[in-house]
């Protein structure tokens, strides 16, 4: 998981924790005549071990529950959103006795009336289930993205088709599979097919970056060649390479470009 995913993640479980700090802060406000600290500790009493709990969950979803058929992760369900909520009880239980002199007295856990503990189980299966929504939602986002950008990684260079050259005042149509190479030449461009050569007024760096996807390589500042075209390489020292072109030319590739060579090479 990438950075910006575990950031949006914690983003999300930090704003259901204070929604929830919220909630249950109005919700003691309007039923308990107490003090607003005391108020606001058992809101956060409640809220805190939720916020852990949930991340916790959403972790054991990701790793164990998502990446299985749908009829597993469905059957996983019950039995998580029960033991989600009575941990989120024993929690409360445990943290509602903290601040007390626990540690002089020890832990004094009383435990929920009846009908207020099968209050707080129906809280926690209907937080799970909002937790569990959350979590597959981001999980099938994390798994979209990750297909895309594997389809786009091994998706083929798009062909392009005849390139447009300007030259001698016209347009002229070019298979750029019949290129051999295109050199620099001042202000302008030598372009050399097996059958013909032609100038034109497109600067090298513009060829480059419009033939990128066709294999293309920039082997030396002045030439550009078609890896097709490149019938032979040898070594000319200092990490440079000769290279011997399909119609008999002959060019120098300086290191950098023989390292994009090499690179290429199967």
């Amino acid at each position: 998981m990438s950075k910006p995913e575990r950031s949006i993640e914690l983003k999300l479980a930090l704003a259901g924790a204070a929604t929830l700090f919220l909630a249950y802060f109005a919700v003691f406000a309007l039923t308990l005549d107490e003090h607003p600290l005391s108020l606001a500790r058992d809101a956060a009493v409640n809220a805190i071990p939720a916020f852990l709990l949930g991340i916790l969950f959403h972790q054991f979803l990701n790793r164990f529950v998502w990446h299985q058929p749908p009829g597993i992760q469905l059957a996983a369900q019950l039995p998580l959103a029960a033991l989600f909520a009575l941990s989120w009880y024993l929690l409360i239980l445990i943290a509602s006795t903290l601040g007390q002199g626990w540690l002089q007295n020890g832990l004094s856990v009383p435990p929920f009336v009846y009908v207020a503990f099968v209050w707080q189980m129906f809280q926690g299966v209907t937080l799970y289930a909002v937790i569990a929504l959350f979590s597959q939602v981001l999980y099938l986002r994390r798994r979209l993205a990750s297909a895309s950008s594997q389809q786009a990684d091994a998706a083929p260079a798009r062909p392009l088709g005849s390139l447009l050259v300007r030259t001698d005042g016209e347009l002229v149509s070019i298979d750029p599979a019949e290129i051999v190479r295109i050199s620099g030449a001042g202000d302008y461009s030598e372009i050399v097919t097996a059958r013909r050569q032609l100038l034109s007024s497109t600067p090298l760096s513009a060829f480059e970056a419009d033939l990128a996807a066709n294999d293309f390589i920039r082997v030396h500042r002045s030439h550009l060649v078609r890896l097709a075209a490149v019938e032979k390489a040898e070594a000319s020292g200092n990490g440079r390479l000769i290279l011997l072109l399909s119609n008999g030319d002959t060019i120098h590739a300086s290191r950098s470009g023989a390292r994009l060579l090499r690179t290429a090479a199967r």
